[in-house]
């Protein structure tokens, strides 16, 4: 079982996320299943630890996938 805890945890540590931690994070997001204060972190850890290219890739195809969007 995947927990969004290790996600933002493994991306503070500056490691690489793979897709199958993208999707459930964007899943996550977009069913309201995690808390803002989550998405707030692991969102900036992503501004302040960068992507590689392949979770840039990873995360634009989760978000397209989803069919909605997100209001800021």
């Amino acid at each position: 079982m995947m927990y969004i805890k290790d996600i933002i945890r493994k991306k503070r540590q500056k490691q690489e996320l793979n897709d199958e931690e993208i999707n459930f994070f964007v899943q996550s997001l977009f069913k309201e299943e995690i808390s803002e204060a989550q998405a707030s972190a692991i969102m900036t850890l992503m501004f302040q630890c960068g992507l590689s290219e392949k979770e840039t890739i990873d995360l634009a195809e989760s978000m397209s996938e989803t069919g909605d969007e997100m209001e800021f």
